[in-house]
């Protein structure tokens, strides 16, 4: 997280300092209500949402780390990633 706060994504963008090169404004209320309306009454977004919620809710081990995880994976000696198949 870029500032050490918690927050959601239209937070970060246009406060993290990994961003600012990309001058993001903090969208208004209104916008913002507006963008959602927009988005829900699409159903092509719809769908893109429910499948990228699906695939965080299948996928939240490889997302979430343990609080007390201090030591990153490629020193953890039981940390065996897949071989690649063969092609």
């Amino acid at each position: 997280i870029c500032t050490g706060e918690k927050g959601d994504p239209l937070h970060y963008a246009p406060s993290c300092h990994m961003t600012l090169s990309y001058h993001f404004t903090k969208p208004s209320a209104e916008n913002t209500q507006l963008w959602s309306k927009r988005v829900l009454s699409n159903k092509l977004s719809r769908i893109n949402i429910a499948k990228l919620i699906s695939f965080l809710t299948e996928n939240e081990n490889l997302i979430k780390q343990p609080p007390d995880a201090t030591i990153s994976s490629d020193s953890d000696p039981d940390f065996s990633p897949s071989p690649r198949p063969q092609t």
